[in-house]
């Protein structure tokens, strides 16, 4: 079971909320338009759920994001799509920190291109693609 995550500018739609599980292996997408949407999508999130991955709102900020989301989906990893250097805000930089200080890896797909990631069903693994 592979998943394929990559950004293109052309597939951008509204708010929408999506788990995929394999096995053991939870995956959240979370595309809110606005903070207030996130928390609701927030409240549907199990408390007994750990999510191995999730693909947070936006470029990756607490503006799109809210710490309950991340809180209550407890995931391994976190898909932001930051923009490229020069155009970014340093909200996305301070949701980056906050992501690792919680122990949380943050990948973000516009800098690398795409994640691959594999499971068995148990653990969710990253995949080097390049």
């Amino acid at each position: 079971f592979r998943f394929y995550i990559y950004y293109d500018s052309l597939f951008s739609s509204s708010s929408m909320m999506s788990e995929f599980a394999f096995g053991n292996t939870r995956l959240l997408f979370d595309d809110s338009d606005d903070l207030a949407e996130n928390i609701m999508n927030s409240a549907w999130v199990p408390f007994d759920y750990k999510f191995n991955l999730i693909k947070v709102s936006g470029t990756g900020s607490f503006e799109k994001t809210s710490p309950w989301l991340i809180i209550r989906a407890k995931p391994e990893f976190a898909i932001i799509q930051n923009r490229p250097k020069g155009k970014r805000s340093a909200e996305p930089e301070v949701f980056k920190s906050g992501l690792s200080f919680m122990g949380i890896e943050a990948i973000n797909v516009i800098e690398e291109g795409a994640a691959i990631f594999e499971t068995n069903g148990l653990n969710l693994f990253r995949k080097n693609w390049k």
